[in-house]
């Protein structure tokens, strides 16, 4: 009996340890940036304006590609990891196959922006500081918020508090603790500490929505993409990759020919 109960002792140690990790350390479950240093050159086959924005004493570092006689301009919000170094391609796809103008932002800690991720609010403080940015632009005619993977969050908020003229959410969660129900179904969601609710800010947003997702997702399931696409109020369409999975879509000739038609229609 002194055992079992030694046992379970430890059992429960070891489990108020990793809750206790799951809610202290939750950037390094999440985000994984690449760092770039302070003079790396950026190469694309499309040129870029480096763009820098200091939110209190940090430095966030963004890409602007300006597209000859573009309708607008896209806000990129991408994923949890990598970097502009590599997102940067698929800005110069965007310019080559749509026609408009693109600025991508890297998240603090990640490419050439200082800082780290400490909170949700820092983010959507961050995407409000290049909006306004973005704002400024001489003869800008439309802005869209485009959000991927973790970003999807970003953009939902952005676009629920701001005057845009689109959305567009590729492999969106649902919200950030249903996420977490499936990337840690035995810890409890009261310790998710990033929240992203995507599924209350979307009913908010006035503009056209569209959701663009795979059906074999590995990452966010399809059914997550569905159901946030259930709650939006607004005029909305559900672009629908057949055998897309998570970081693949961009290959499928259906997700431009149904990105492109989304901004036709604006």
């Amino acid at each position: 009996m002194e055992f079992i109960l030694s046992l379970l002792r430890i059992v429960i140690a070891v489990a108020v340890i990793v809750l206790v990790g799951v809610f202290f350390f939750q950037e390094h479950l999440i985000f994984f940036p690449t760092k770039l240093s302070n003079d790396y050159q950026f190469k694309f086959k499309n040129p870029s304006e480096e763009k820098v924005v200091t939110i209190g004493n940090k430095e966030v570092h963004s890409l602007y590609f300006k597209a000859p006689n573009a309708p607008g301009v896209i806000l990129y919000f991408h994923g949890n990891g990598g970097a502009l170094d590599s997102w940067g391609d698929l800005a110069s796809d965007f310019i080559d196959k749509t026609g408009w103008s693109i600025w991508m932002v890297d998240y603090p800690g990640y490419g050439k922006s200082t800082g780290s991720i400490r909170s949700e609010a820092q983010l959507h403080d961050m995407a409000l500081a290049i909006f306004a940015e973005i704002k400024k632009l001489p003869a800008q005619k439309k802005v869209i918020i485009y959000g991927r993977s973790l970003g999807s969050g970003i953009a939902a908020r952005l676009a629920s508090e701001s005057s845009v003229d689109g959305l567009i959410l590729e492999t969106p969660y649902y919200s950030g603790k249903e996420l977490a129900k499936i990337m840690f179904p035995l810890a409890p969601t009261f310790l998710v500490r990033y929240k992203f609710p995507s599924n209350e800010w979307v009913k908010n947003v006035k503009s056209p929505v569209l959701v663009v997702h795979g059906t074999e997702d590995q990452v966010i399931p399809y059914e997550q993409g569905q159901r946030l696409f259930e709650e939006i109020k607004a005029s909305k369409r559900f672009l629908k990759i057949e055998g897309g999975s998570h970081n693949d879509l961009p290959e499928y000739d259906e997700y431009w020919n149904g990105v492109k038609k989304f901004l036709d229609g604006l």
